[in-house]
C-alpha cells in the first residue's frame, strides 16, 4: 500500500510524463534487471533524445543545447537569480527555457520556505559569500571551526524550537549532525580529487545512478541574466566548497535565460562572430571583445 501511495504521489508531483521517466529510468538504471548493458543503452540514447524532444524556444534562431554543461571559474557567480524561491524546483522542466521581467535585477531577500522547509533566508543574501551557508562552511573547512560553533548549526537550532522551518528538512539535532557530516564528506571527496561532473561520478559509481535530466540537475545550476549575468540558482554547498578551495573552473548547468540575452545570443550569431561568454559556444566565428 505505501508503494501505491508513493506512486500516486510521485505522479502528482512530476506529471504522467515525468512519471513514465522515472519508472523507465529505475527499469533501466537501478532494477534487479538492469544490467551494464541496459544502462550503456540508456546512456546512448538518452541525450539525444532529449535534445531531438525539447523545442527551441519560439522566436530565437542562434543555437542553443539547452543541456550542455559549461566550466567557468567559481568566482564569476556572485549574484542569486530572484526568480520563484527556491529556484531549483521543477529543474528538469526548466533547461532552455526563457523567462522575461525583473527576476534577473531584483535585489530583495525571499522569505518563503522551500520544499524541505528550509527558510530563504538561510541561503540568500546580497551576494554568495554573504550567505549563512557560505560562512559557516568557510569558518568549518578553513578556520577550523566545529560544526555546532557556524550561524548554520546555530539558525538550525533555532529553527527546530521555533517550529518556523527546517534545514534541510531536519527535525532532530541527531539529522543536523548527519547533514553536517555530508558536507564534511562532499568537502572532502571534492578536495582529495578533481572536480567532476554528476554523469562522470555516475559512471564512477561514485553516486547513485540516476537518468540523464536528473543527473544535470544534480549540478551547480545558474540563470542567465539580461546582459550575461551568471545568476546562482542551486548547488550551494558544492560552489561553497569550489570558492573556498580556489578551484580553476568548475562545471555547471543552466536553467533560465533571459529573454534579451537570448536577443544579444541572436545579434551575435546574424553578425557572425564570437561573443566572449560561456553560453556562446554554439556560434564558433571570429572572436570580438565581449562588451
Amino acid at each position: 500500500m505505501d508503494r501505491v501511495s508513493d506512486a500516486i504521489n510521485e505522479l502528482g508531483k512530476r506529471g504522467l510524463g515525468g512519471f513514465v521517466r522515472v519508472i523507465t529510468e529505475y527499469g533501466l538504471l537501478r532494477s534487479p534487471i538492469s544490467s551494464v548493458a541496459s544502462r550503456n543503452l540508456y546512456w546512448k540514447v538518452a541525450p539525444d533524445y532529449y535534445r531531438w524532444r525539447w523545442s527551441h524556444p519560439e522566436g530565437y534562431v542562434a543555437p542553443l543545447d539547452p543541456f550542455k554543461i559549461i566550466w567557468i571559474s567559481p568566482e564569476e557567480i556572485n549574484r542569486f537569480s530572484r526568480r520563484q524561491y527556491p529556484q531549483d524546483i521543477n529543474a528538469t522542466r526548466l533547461f532552455g527555457t526563457v523567462k522575461s521581467g525583473e527576476w534577473d535585477r531584483r535585489s530583495d531577500i525571499p522569505t518563503k520556505l522551500g520544499y524541505d522547509g528550509t527558510p530563504a533566508y538561510l541561503y540568500h543574501a546580497d551576494s554568495f559569500e554573504e550567505t549563512i551557508i557560505h560562512r559557516s562552511i568557510k569558518q568549518r573547512f578553513v578556520d577550523g571551526v566545529p560544526w555546532t560553533e557556524t550561524p548554520i548549526v546555530s539558525e538550525a537550532r533555532s529553527l527546530l524550537e521555533s517550529e518556523q522551518g527546517r534545514w534541510r528538512g531536519c527535525d532532530s539535532e541527531a539529522a543536523i549532525c548527519r547533514r553536517c557530516a555530508e558536507i564534511d564528506d562532499l568537502y572532502h571527496q571534492i578536495s582529495a580529487n578533481e572536480y567532476r561532473t554528476q554523469f562522470e561520478l555516475i559512471r564512477q559509481g561514485n553516486i547513485r545512478r540516476v537518468g540523464f535530466l536528473d543527473a544535470l540537475a544534480n549540478e551547480i545550476l545558474i540563470d542567465i541574466g539580461r546582459g550575461g549575468e551568471l545568476l546562482f540558482a542551486n548547488g550551494r554547498h558544492r560552489l561553497s566548497i569550489a570558492k573556498i578551495l580556489e578551484l580553476d573552473t568548475i562545471p555547471v548547468a543552466v536553467l533560465v535565460r533571459h529573454e534579451k540575452w537570448m536577443e544579444k545570443r541572436d545579434r551575435v550569431y546574424s553578425d557572425k562572430v564570437t561573443y566572449n561568454h560561456p553560453d556562446m559556444q554554439e556560434m564558433n566565428y571570429k572572436t570580438t571583445p565581449s562588451q
